[in-house]
């Protein structure tokens, strides 16, 4: 989740909030459409049903939801959409740019590769769950999301994939990756393995790639 500002003239207002089971996908039948003086919906519906998305606030106070899984036709599948949510109309509304590699329970950090003056916003998508020869595994790749132009740049390759990390923007506005899980294939078939990470990589603004925490002066 991320937090958004509601910037109303009243003094009080309505705020309608979903609540569902941890893992559980949610459907738009689930919401009440619930109206304001004038009859209009406060908030409309997600283009898609997902679950193990991202959301990142950006600066404007508008909402990037990034990846995710998807159901269609019965099946489960990794997403690589992009979606603005817009707390000031209340609606979403997805972009034209998609992720190069489509990702599940994956971090979306939002880093300025400018200057304190002249900031240059970019969302740092890494790691997550996504298909690869039709084996769902750990990935390791992140990309970067271009805020003002809403490009999706080249992959950038990390040291190790992983998902269920958690990302932290750290003072000097570098990032940080910690922990998770890598889900590796065996060798037989669609085999997988999953193997519990206790390792750290950071991903360097200034050079645009990852380094590990023991070849860097934290």
């Amino acid at each position: 989740s991320a937090p958004f500002n509601l910037d109303g003239s009243a003094e009080t207002m309505d705020v309608s909030i979903l609540v569902s089971r941890v893992n559980a996908f949610a459907s738009t039948t689930d919401l009440s459409q619930a109206a304001d003086g004038a009859g209009a919906l406060t908030c409309s519906f997600m283009p898609a049903v997902r679950q193990g998305h991202a959301a990142t606030l950006l600066p404007d106070g508008k909402v990037l939801i990034s990846g995710g899984v998807e159901v269609k036709g019965g099946a489960p599948f990794p997403s690589g959409a992009l979606t603005i949510y817009d707390p000031g109309t209340g609606t979403f509304t997805d972009l034209e740019a998609v992720l190069n590699f489509p990702r599940s329970y994956h971090t979306a950090s939002l880093i300025n590769t400018g200057s304190a003056d002249a900031p240059a916003y970019k969302v740092l998508v890494a790691g997550g769950f996504g298909v690869i020869s039709n084996i769902e595994q750990s990935l390791t790749t992140a990309e970067v999301f271009d805020v003002t132009g809403q490009v999706i740049e080249e992959p950038i390759f990390q040291n190790v994939g992983r998902a269920y990390h958690t990302a932290t923007v750290m003072g000097n506005g570098d990032v940080v990756l910690i922990g998770g899980i890598s889900k590796e294939p065996t060798g037989a078939g669609s085999a997988t393995t999953n193997r519990y990470l206790d390792d750290a990589e950071v991903y360097d603004v200034a050079k645009s790639a990852f380094v590990s925490v023991v070849d860097r002066k934290m």
